[in-house]
């Protein structure tokens, strides 16, 4: 689901404010690839027969794991847990560039 502006339990979870330039997908974990380093790109569905999107992510993309920073890969290799569990992703992206500004995962 796309969100204009993230609920205050996401900006906790993200750890910012969102800004009225940006935009958040809320996917499930089966629903989301990572990308495989800091200069790729996440490729996500909202359902199973949804559009799918593609967005870049950047140096400056923070990540976050149950509330907390955490790096690319540490995301990356608790998103196949997240996938047993009914995880959540949450990404938040600029409007003007289409680049992801941060990436959550809520177990």
């Amino acid at each position: 689901m796309k969100l204009p502006l993230l609920p205050a339990a996401l900006l906790a979870l993200l750890g910012a404010t969102a800004q009225a330039d940006e935009w958040a997908y809320e996917v499930e974990a089966g629903l989301i690839q990572l990308p495989g380093s800091i200069s790729g790109s996440v490729i996500l569905r909202e359902c199973n027969t949804c559009e799918t999107f593609t967005h870049r992510v950047t140096a400056t993309t923070r990540y976050t794991l149950n509330g907390a920073a955490t790096s690319l890969e540490r995301l990356t290799a608790a998103a196949e847990a997240a996938a047993d569990s009914q995880g959540v992703f949450v990404v938040l992206y600029d409007i003007d560039t289409r680049n992801v500004t941060a990436i959550a995962l809520d177990l």
